[in-house]
């Protein structure tokens, strides 16, 4: 697993590596955050490098899907299972959505800030697709 860590945090551009360090350093674990430190030190960043590759947002030549926070246009997917019941039935969805793999966000996730927001959400949000896994009917006991 270390090696898969260690091949990820090589592969992060300078400016990657801050926004990566700044968003998720506190959540790693000890041997994870001795790699990343070696890694800093290894690319002689200093931490005002690192504070000044932090407040910026990452740009690509490209422009594609990037994250509302970080810029970054590196994504995983994210699947969470819910259960639906109701009196006589219930089902299970399985809710895929896009994480940031630098920053870890999620906009699918955070709350809407305004009435507006909460209603484009439950109507359009491209960020998040659905679809029943499992349905369970009351003939099925």
């Amino acid at each position: 697993m270390a090696d898969v860590f260690n091949t990820f945090i090589k592969g992060l551009t300078d400016h990657e590596l801050a926004i990566y360090t700044g968003y998720q350093y506190q959540s790693l674990l000890a041997y994870s955050k001795e790699e990343l430190k070696k890694e800093i030190a290894h690319r002689s960043m200093s931490k005002e490098q690192l504070a000044s590759y932090f407040k910026t947002k990452l740009s690509y030549e490209k422009e594609s899907k990037s994250c509302e926070r970080c810029g970054s246009n590196k994504f995983f997917s994210d699947i969470d299972i819910e259960h639906h019941g109701s009196k006589y039935s219930s089902y299970d969805i399985e809710v895929q959505t896009m994480r940031c793999r630098i920053c870890n966000y999620n906009p699918s996730k955070v709350p809407p800030k305004n009435f507006y927001e909460w209603v484009k959400r439950l109507f359009i949000d491209k960020n998040k697709t659905e679809r029943i896994v499992k349905h369970y009917d009351w003939a099925d006991f």
